[in-house]
């Protein structure tokens, strides 16, 4: 009975504490985005606290008393909150500043609010999760000031991205701190780099990254996930407009306590594309595998994204899309009603053909036995071909193996060595120009080029490849029985422009905290690459062979079949060594940073068609090498905990691109030069916990831009040597172009349900060259009567440049009903958007002449999302409708297009200009299952007694 009694008080005694254990929970968050933090730290005492779950939350049970409660998480400020427990439970809202860096973010460069002297907007992946959908990475970043990115011709992975006016030929481009801009053009190709994204960061203007880079416009930092993420399988699956499906699965490890950990995510996705015929397939694979151990933390990342897809290539005019809209923007009727009318997702480059069998029908010869023959008769119907002309085709593996040292508590060292294998290109019709065909059709004869519906006539073209056209009247079958008695000899084909490349790259950055105020870094920066570049037969169209006459070594026409090179074949190398130093001041209100790079690059180009001029030797230059260097440098100065204004100032000397040194005949262009940039910048910013605001202005003056640098010019009249009938070369010695401009980015938080984002810019980008340059044909400077060397002369002073809106307004409202929940409506408008055009086309009556100016247009797009909370995991779908009115406008243009057959004008007008018509209204939903694993708790010692 004793015992009982005794059982009874003890159970009374230990309901009584825990009846005294209050609930202290909350929510942590980023303090700029507002993101919650998965697998935050929340420690309350010595081995003691729990992490937070999967939106964000935690809560433990505490008896009464006074605590001090411990917050950390990777990348942001430890904070302690003193909270005193008493009979009521206790809800925190907790937000994190972000301060210190992982490896991979210190050697990308990653800019942070309030210590980083640049403009810069960065894209969470929660961000890209929600919005992304089906559409192409740089799509998203639409959202951050004086970005236009546009899905160009409608093909996956076609998108392209310009910042400040420029293109991203002029953007530094890096993933996971690896510059990956093409090494002869500098372009970007984001087919290649669909893969799994952690964040992404896009820095305006000079940027603060260490590396010489082509940055006139801004950086794009692309992160991977890091194996420091929560422990959790993920898995999503997209569909969207146009059939678009795309699976994905992803899985961490997290850290393990042996050091190791993984992460690996692999996709497949298929679509028939918005665009006519612009279908899409692919897939992709990325892994990365981690080793802690003493005082080094060892990476090793692979990933590539190998796809094909459909393209459209050339800009027509509108009224080809939208009669109305046509109407709308001025051109007039009766241009209007000389082109047929075939929809926003028009596209020329496909068409359909039948594949059929046939035997001749005649009498023998009385003596050899052959047929005469008088016709052809069909024996047997074939399959229907659906054949595209324009498919881009290409997989760029990438590895990286980066080791991230811990020297000391003072120093550290990153070291990262990589290599990427490109394969692939793209495809179109062997003699295309002007939309006809120089070989086998009637260029004045549209029918053998455009059929009834617009599309290619792949029927002619089969025909054609098969019958003799020498003998049109009884079609012969066209075999040449001096190459082949049974092969058929074709004219017209489809080739594919390959573009394979190896590259290697050896990154190193020293980095060492003097005191408590200054640290410096060095560095190199070398790389290695070979670019292969030859045209390929892809598809012969009904014929077994064609004749090329494009190798001069090859002393005569060549039997070509399919994946033999044609055309051309020549191999460009380029070396690269470069170094940098900076050194950066961090006090308690200022920090300040000085950067100067240099680097020195070779080019050398080997032509393997051209004739050798030494049997044997392949016709090849010297190597051509140029020495670039940076000076840059930027403050920030935190005037208060909420005020702060920055400002940089930099000088950059580019060495000029690839193709604008050694042209396509492997001539090295005389007086090619240095570009050179100097660019400055001024912003302020406000933070606070409800409102987040910054506001900049820029001005960045280029000098010897390399575009266009030699040019085809029609020969003058008056020159007396040279032929009339060939066209000149002239080299453009100095393009410059002035960009200047606003930008305000802003963030409101109204209530804890309502939130409200904003995001302007307003820009003035101008050509400031007026110039002149001799002709030459052959070489020879051409002359008129007297003497006197004819010049080509241009003037571009004060034009605005093209190719993107210099005016942009956008915002959105979000409402969260729930923490499970959101609504988010976006809106952007763009203006003074002037079509592209190559200044130096501003010759004779159309100097200093504006190209034609773009409608402008806004967009409405629509973002639902809801959270279904499972014993596993959580479930995650989301809508998105993108463009919601179904607004017709023009997100592309070309001034005075000459490749469209449908534009016969140079009027510097909306019938002269070739466009690509924006996507219609499209939709994407999104299911994503995430199962994390179990939620640790932090104990290292038991409970006291």
């Amino acid at each position: 009975m004793k015992k009982i009694l005794l059982l009874a008080v003890l159970f009374l005694f230990l309901g009584a504490l825990k009846a005294q254990n209050i609930s202290v929970s909350g929510t942590i968050s980023d303090e700029l985005s507002g993101e919650t933090l998965i697998g935050a730290n929340v420690v309350y005492a010595t081995g003691k606290g729990v992490v937070t779950d999967i939106e964000g939350n935690f809560e433990i049970k505490l008896m009464p008393g006074n605590y001090t409660l411990k917050i950390s998480y990777i990348g942001y400020d430890n904070q302690q909150i003193k909270i005193t427990v008493d009979k009521k439970p206790i809800v925190l809202n907790i937000q994190m500043e972000i301060t210190t860096l992982n490896e991979v973010e210190v050697i990308a460069d990653i800019a942070e609010h309030r210590k980083s002297p640049v403009a810069f907007s960065s894209i969470s992946q929660k961000m890209i999760e929600e919005e992304g959908g089906a559409q192409d990475l740089p799509l998203i970043l639409n959202t951050t000031p004086s970005v236009y990115a546009t899905q160009q011709g409608g093909g996956t992975g076609d998108a392209e991205i310009i910042i400040r006016g420029f293109d991203q030929r002029n953007l530094g481009v890096m993933v996971d701190g690896i510059p990956v801009n093409d090494m002869e053009n500098g372009r970007v190709f984001w087919s290649n780099w669909n893969l799994p994204v952690s964040n992404m960061q896009v820095q305006r203007g000079l940027s603060i990254s260490k590396l010489a880079l082509p940055s006139v416009g801004g950086t794009i930092n692309v992160i991977t996930p890091s194996v420091d993420n929560e422990k959790g399988l993920k898995i999503k699956q997209q569909f969207g407009s146009g059939a678009f499906l795309k699976t994905d699965i992803a899985y961490n490890s997290g850290k393990f306590k042996n050091g190791w950990g993984f992460s690996i995510a692999g996709s497949y996705w298929q679509g028939d594309g918005i665009v006519d015929r612009t279908f899409s397939e692919g897939g992709s694979y990325f892994v990365k595998v981690e080793k802690m151990f003493l005082r080094n933390r060892l990476s090793f990342t692979a990933f590539g994204a190998p796809q094909k897809h459909g393209q459209r290539s050339f800009k027509n005019p509108m009224s080809i899309y939208d009669k109305d809209y046509a109407a709308e923007i001025g051109i007039s009727q009766s241009k209007i009603d000389s082109t047929p009318e075939y929809g926003l997702n028009y596209n020329e480059h496909w068409g359909v053909y039948e594949d059929y069998q046939f035997i001749g029908i005649g009498t023998p010869h009385p003596i050899t036995g052959a047929l005469a023959f008088k016709k052809w008769e069909l024996t047997q119907h074939g399959k229907t071909i659906i054949q595209n002309e324009r498919i881009n085709f290409f997989h760029k593996p990438m590895f990286n193996l980066r080791d991230f040292w811990n020297i000391n508590e003072k120093s550290y060292l990153v070291s990262t060595f990589y290599a990427s294998f490109g394969r692939g290109g793209g495809t179109g019709l062997n003699s295309r120009g002007n939309a006809n065909f120089d070989n086998g059709i009637n260029p004045t004869d549209s029918t053998q080029f455009i059929g009834t519906n617009g599309q290619l006539n792949f029927q002619n073209i089969y025909n054609l490849n098969r019958q003799d056209e020498n003998n049109p009247e009884f079609n012969f079958l066209n075999i040449d029985p001096n190459i082949s008695s049974t092969d058929i000899k074709g004219s017209n084909y489809i080739r594919a422009n390959m573009n394979n490349h190896n590259w290697y790259g050896f990154l190193s950055q020293y980095t060492n905290n003097i005191s408590n105020l200054f640290n410096f870094s060095v560095g190199i920066d070398l790389r290695t690459y070979k670019g292969s570049h030859f045209g390929e037969v892809y598809n012969l169209i009904g014929a077994d062979y064609v004749l090329d006459v494009s190798d001069d070594n090859a002393g005569g026409p060549q039997v070509k079949k399919v994946g033999d090179k044609v055309r051309f074949y020549n191999d460009s190398f380029v070396r690269w060594i470069g170094g940098y130093g900076q050194v950066q001041y961090t006090g308690e209100k200022v920090i300040a940073f000085i950067n100067v790079t240099l680097a020195n690059t070779w080019y050398k180009r080997i032509d393997y068609f051209k004739k050798q001029t030494i049997e044997g030797t392949n016709e090849e230059t010297d190597w051509v090498t140029f020495i670039g260097y940076t000076v840059k440098g930027g403050a920030n100065y935190n005037i208060t905990d909420n005020h702060s204004i920055y400002g940089n100032i930099g000088y950059l000397n580019n060495p000029p691109k690839f193709n604008t040194v050694i042209n396509f005949n492997n001539e090295v262009g005389e007086n090619t030069e240095n570009e050179t940039i100097f660019s400055t910048e001024l912003g302020y910013a406000y933070h606070s916990h409800k409102f987040t605001g910054q506001i900049n202005g820029y001005y960045t003056l280029w000098n010897n831009k390399q575009i266009n640098r030699n040019i085809s010019a029609t020969t003058p009249d008056d020159a007396v040597n040279g032929d009339p009938d060939s066209p000149s070369n002239v080299f453009i010695p100095f393009l410059d172009a002035l960009h200047k401009g606003i930008e305000l980015d802003l963030t409101y938080k109204i209530t804890p349900k309502w939130q409200l984002t904003g995001v302007g810019s307003a820009g003035d980008w101008t050509w400031q060259s007026k110039e002149k340059a001799d002709y030459r044909q052959n070489g020879e400077l051409l002359v008129d009567a007297d003497g006197n060397v004819l010049q080509f002369e241009f003037d571009a002073s004060g034009v605005h440049v093209g190719a993107a809106p210099q005016l942009q307004l956008g915002g959105a409202l979000q409402f969260k009903p729930n923490k499970d929940s959101y609504i988010r409506l976006r809106y952007i408008y763009y203006g003074k958007y002037f079509s592209e055009f190559n200044p130096e086309s501003l010759t004779g009556g159309n100097q200093k002449r504006e190209s034609w100016q773009v409608p402008n247009y806004s967009l409405f797009s629509l973002f639902l999302g809801y959270n279904f909370k499972l014993d596993f995991g959580i479930l995650r779908a989301g809508f998105n409708v993108y463009n919601l009115l179904n607004t017709v406008y023009i997100a592309n243009a070309l001034n005075n297009e000459t490749r469209s057959r449908y534009i016969n004008t140079a009027n510097f007008d909306a019938a002269s200009a070739g466009v690509f018509p924006g996507y219609e209204r499209r939709f994407s939903f999104t299911l994503a299952l995430d199962i994390l694993g179990k939620s640790k708790t932090i104990i290292s010692s038991p409970r006291p007694k």
